[in-house]
């Protein structure tokens, strides 16, 4: 019987590229020398995979998230990559040299100042200034990490296709992997979050049946979210050393609806860290006396927000841990570089989004001012700076809009007591579902159905327990506390007992 390897090379070849994942194509590879004479190609053979697994609307971002993990380390590599080439296929037709000269100008005021680093890139500036040596190339690299990380936005809003064919083509096969492997993840929390939702949905409204299969549109539009919340981590400490460049270059680039399924993503990955950390940060001693908060959820939370900053994979990854001892050791060992308080930068940056600022107005209203109904389409439409949207479906759009109405001018729907609807993923539904099952008048009246519900008696004896967690640790006690019951700490004249008894 002929063998699989007695097939010709062509043939070999062909089976290699229909293979359905890069996973499986490593598993070939290392099968037999036959197989792994086509590791030479194996890049762009397992390229050629990612490009059928992955969406064409979501390979740019996951080309976009590989490329942001160098912008911190290597921004050099990003810089050359990502430069304008004037042989580029997909750059802006009749573009000439008028136009490339504007867009040097438009990036003057980035590129000039690496003729004179040191009077012009204050704003760089917070290394060690007493190694003068070394002063001024940290400050050349800071600033090189935060051109390389604007560059690479400006190039997955503008060029988006182009992103996908310049960044996956050079990464090794086994990195390849580590990028499919994320992407699986995160398809899988949008398909868990979705499904989280939908539940949600059907015990509010009977009408609505309980499971749901997401479309294609839909399934990108979950997993579009996550990866733009993934790389607002990874880039966020390079870009907001620049004051507004955050907002300008990633936020203003979304319509408000778009910014607000990062909002939702955000809230259901709180949730499911909040549920799975509860036990280590409500009972362990250390975590009592740095005073984590394991109640309150959004903004009210900046404690939690030193976990939460590392990321997306990094939450999954404590989530899926099972016992007490192991998500301990992960929430120990977080070493605190990346800080980025979403939920406060979503906030900070919102007025900015509408036309009408009326986060400062509402403080100067009368409560009847500030009670104005907003009653027509236009109204909610006239507060937004941006109304284009390159989701062509309408159902993100109307279900904000539908939102909106009716609430007044001083109340945003990123306050607290509209947590239910981000639980139901208000804003990813294709406009067929939402005109099916009637969803737009649900999400209308979203302040009066569902009023927030505040948990102060659990605060106070929250706030307890940090005092009687930081009695016990200043004392020398570590280990498992629970109200009325120490019997789980470890004191250090136990340890010292423990050994003696040993030796």
């Amino acid at each position: 019987m002929a063998r699989i390897t007695d097939l010709p090379p062509e043939i070999i070849e062909s089976i290699l590229w229909s293979l359905d994942s890069v996973r499986s194509l490593i598993a070939a590879l290392r099968s037999c020398r036959r197989f792994y004479a086509f590791v030479q190609q194996s890049e762009k053979i397992a390229t050629g995979i990612l490009r059928r697994k992955i969406s064409p609307a979501i390979l740019p971002y996951v080309a976009a998230l590989e490329a942001s993990y160098l912008c911190d380390d290597f921004p050099d590599v990003i810089l050359k990559l990502i430069e304008p080439r004037h042989d580029d296929p997909d750059a802006p037709s009749g573009e000439s040299d008028e136009s490339n000269s504007e867009s040097e100008v438009e990036l003057e005021d980035f590129e000039e100042p690496l003729n004179d680093i040191e009077g012009s890139l204050d704003e760089f500036d917070d290394f060690d200034t007493e190694s003068s040596d070394s002063f001024p190339g940290r400050r050349a690299f800071k600033f090189d990490c935060f051109l390389a990380a604007r560059k690479l936005l400006k190039m997955l809003y503008d060029q988006p296709s182009a992103l996908v064919d310049i960044i996956l083509p050079p990464v090794p096969i086994f990195d390849l992997h580590v990028v499919e492997r994320r992407y699986d993840k995160f398809s899988k929390i949008a398909t868990d979050f979705a499904g989280f939702a939908w539940e949600r949905l059907s015990e509010i409204d009977g009408g609505v049946p309980q499971e749901v299969t997401l479309s294609s549109a839909e399934h990108d539009r979950f997993c579009r979210a996550i990866y733009r919340l993934e790389i607002f981590y990874v880039l966020y400490n390079i870009m907001e050393r620049n004051g507004n460049t955050v907002y300008d270059w990633f936020f203003l680039r979304h319509s408000p609806w778009e910014n607000e399924q990062m909002a939702c993503i955000y809230h259901f990955l709180e949730m499911r860290f909040t549920r799975n950390t509860h036990e280590v940060f409500a009972h362990d001693v250390g975590f009592g006396k740095r005073k984590v908060d394991y109640l309150r959820l959004w903004t009210k939370n900046k404690s939690r927000q030193l976990w939460l900053s590392q990321g997306i994979e990094y939450i999954d990854d404590v989530t899926m841990q099972h016992d007490y001892e192991s998500k301990k050791r992960m929430l120990e060992t977080t070493d605190g570089v990346h800080y980025a308080h979403f939920p406060e930068v979503l906030c900070g940056i919102e007025p900015q989004m509408f036309s009408i600022d009326y986060w400062r107005r509402s403080w100067r209203m009368t409560f009847a001012d500030g009670a104005t109904i907003i009653t027509t389409k236009e109204g909610v439409l006239s507060r937004v700076l941006r109304e284009e949207d390159k989701d062509h479906d309408l159902g993100p759009r109307e279900s904000w809009i539908a939102a909106n109405l009716g609430m007044r001018k001083c109340v945003s729907l990123l306050m607290d007591g509209n947590d239910w609807l981000r639980e139901c993923a208000y804003l990813f539904w294709d406009w067929d579902r939402v005109r099916r099952y009637q969803l737009s008048g649900l999400w209308q009246h979203a302040p009066v159905r569902m009023p927030y519900t505040k948990c102060g008696a659990n605060i106070k004896e929250m706030k307890e327990s940090f005092v009687e967690r930081s009695k016990i640790w200043d004392e020398g006690g570590r280990g498992y506390w629970s109200k009325g019951d120490t019997s789980r700490i470890v004191w250090p004249e136990s340890e010292a007992m423990e050994q003696a008894s040993g030796s």
